[in-house]
């Protein structure tokens, strides 16, 4: 018992402030509910660390990614890629 008392005696534990929802709109989070304003604010506090966030950017790529017109690209190109796309 004396351990969980110390626990929360200890500075470990920030005491945040609640938002005022006046200043939400101040914010832009006007056209957001709170739990996307919840999940913007995870992903932000995510992208702060390098890594996270390099995976992050990695792991949002992938092969159909990008859409180009078959008609600026070589036919080979192409011929491949309607051969090992799908």
């Amino acid at each position: 018992m004396d351990d969980v008392q110390d626990f929360f005696k200890s500075e470990q534990i920030e005491v945040v402030p609640a938002d005022d929802p006046g200043t939400k709109q101040d914010q832009g989070y006007d056209s957001m509910d709170s739990d996307e304003i919840a999940e913007t604010r995870i992903l932000a506090r995510k992208m702060l660390r390098k890594k996270t966030r390099n995976e992050m950017i990695e792991a949002s790529y992938n092969r159909f990614t990008t859409h180009e017109d078959p008609a600026t690209l070589p036919s080979w190109f192409v011929e491949d890629e309607a051969k090992y796309r799908y």
